[in-house]
């Protein structure tokens, strides 16, 4: 008798041979271990659309942000298949790069309500972001000017998690265009000390902003998407607060726009503007006075600390700018240019570096 059958007895004694396990042949073994394959494939190129179409994140990720394993894992790859610069690329590809616009920018935090400083990031209550476009010295060494006769529109952004993305590991944050205004004294009424009234706590106080960086910066086209650039004047050195904020000496994060439509917020943007977005839910900050609507989203996704590695001669051109900029009263020029009182302001975070 072969192997595998087993022998079963009627109720005449009769002895019959089992061979029913016979009817389960191994085609259909075959196709069952491939069809997971073909599936998994199928899945993985649908999730590979999804991601070119929709941008670069979901709406629990823009809720939570990059805290859990697959968040983290997710922004590496992107990173690595659609931001930076990699090794492999070419000179030519360097050269594709433009120069959308340029200016001056800034950095500053506030302590938390109620606290005259802030010592570590936990008495924080925000940081943000001050572009300047098209304020640029022209000439080596001329002396720093005031910004309240240049009619640029002037930005005020918001930072998520109150600090930049993390370059070294390719961190994404959220932030949002706060003020938007052509006259500087808007602009500096966000600097300014405030007190407001509520109902549950009366009066509440907060304290001035404090610069901890400015500098030199430009938005770049490269590679078909969209970067912020800049390489700081000051703090000549970083210090232990920079470091806290993720400032670097120079940086460079793929600036990306989210949809109005895909927010909770009424903005009505230009039809020009709104149609670059082509029905997506993000798109590049091109043209750059897409940021000129308060209310306005955005996401930057650290890149690289080495902006002639990341664009070739745009990069050695952000740089000079930056040469050309500095001034002989460079510890004084942001006081100078946003017409602010020093004698008002901390200035150990600028100088520095140091927590106040």
């Amino acid at each position: 008798m072969p192997r595998g059958k087993k022998r079963a007895t009627t109720s005449d004694n009769t002895t019959t041979t089992a061979t029913q396990p016979k009817k389960r042949g191994r085609p259909r073994k075959v196709q069952a271990t491939e069809q997971p394959a073909t599936t998994d494939t199928q899945s993985k190129e649908q999730t590979k659309d999804i991601q070119e179409q929709q941008g670069p994140n979901s709406t629990t990720q823009e809720q939570q942000g990059p805290n859990t394993k697959e968040d983290k894992e997710e922004k590496k790859d992107d990173t690595i298949t659609s931001t930076s610069t990699t090794k492999g690329d070419t000179q030519t590809e360097k050269q594709d790069s433009s120069i959308l616009e340029q200016g001056l920018i800034y950095f500053f935090y506030k302590a938390k309500v109620e606290e005259k400083e802030a010592h570590n990031m936990s008495e924080v209550q925000r940081m943000f972001i001050l572009l300047c476009p098209g304020a640029l010295h022209k000439k080596p060494n001329e002396a720093p000017h005031s910004l309240s006769h240049d009619k640029h529109p002037k930005r005020m952004i918001a930072m998520g998690k109150k600090q930049l993305p993390d370059i070294h590991s390719h961190s994404r944050l959220f932030g949002v265009v706060t003020k938007v205004s052509k006259e500087l004294q808007d602009i500096d009424e966000a600097l300014f000390p405030k007190e407001y009234e509520t109902k549950t706590k009366g009066t509440r106080h907060e304290g001035p902003a404090r610069p901890v960086g400015e500098g030199v910066y430009a938005i770049v086209e490269h590679h078909g998407h969209t970067h912020l650039a800049y390489v700081l004047e000051l703090p000549q050195e970083i210090g232990e607060v920079q470091k806290d904020f993720h400032i670097e000496k120079e940086g460079s994060y793929v600036l990306t726009i989210k949809n109005p439509t895909e927010t909770h917020k009424q903005i009505e943007l230009p039809e020009s503007i709104q149609e670059k977005f082509r029905g997506r839910k993000w798109a590049p900050a091109n043209p750059p006075h897409i940021l000129d609507f308060e209310g306005v989203e955005l996401l930057l996704i650290g890149a690289k600390d080495d902006l002639v590695q990341e664009f070739g001669k745009v990069g050695e051109k952000i740089e000079e700018a930056e040469k050309i900029d500095a001034t002989p009263l460079i510890d004084n020029k942001l006081f100078v240019e946003l017409k602010l009182n020093k004698a008002e302001m901390d200035v150990e975070p600028l100088l520095l570096g140091k927590w106040k």
